[in-house]
């Protein structure tokens, strides 16, 4: 669905389908059917895995329509989702309380690997 949505322009507002601005009707409305995917996890990561990645790179790409005190959280824990962790556990409490320390987007921007970004997200220090 999501790669449907960004090959599709708008005729409203002439961005990816579900990608324009906030109060874009027909935006809003794809924007909504972005859900309404089901994906399979892959194998050895927890049930639910997929769908997180999905939200995950929703909000970090489209960080316009969601609360702003959502896109870091997400931001955070999207390398630990491709890694095959799950945001519900352990990982959102890792990503929450590096953020509450003072973690930040340019410094997962710094790191060279998602290994780099897990080591410093889960224990506060690059690997």
């Amino acid at each position: 669905m999501d790669a449907a949505l960004a090959h599709t322009t708008c005729s409203a507002c002439g961005a990816a389908l579900g990608a324009g601005a906030v109060g874009c009707e027909q935006c809003d409305a794809a924007h909504g059917w972005r859900w309404l995917a089901a994906e399979q996890d892959r194998a050895g990561v927890p049930p639910g895995n997929e769908h997180a990645i999905r939200v995950a790179t929703a909000v970090a790409r489209l960080a316009h329509r969601f609360p702003a005190h959502m896109v870091p959280r997400y931001a955070v824990t999207l390398p630990l989702l491709i890694a095959g962790g799950l945001s519900a556990g352990g990982d959102a409490r890792a990503a929450q309380r590096w953020l509450g320390n003072g973690g930040t987007l340019r410094a997962l921007d710094s790191a060279p690997s998602t290994t780099a970004i897990k080591e410093l997200v889960r224990h506060g220090r690059p690997q």
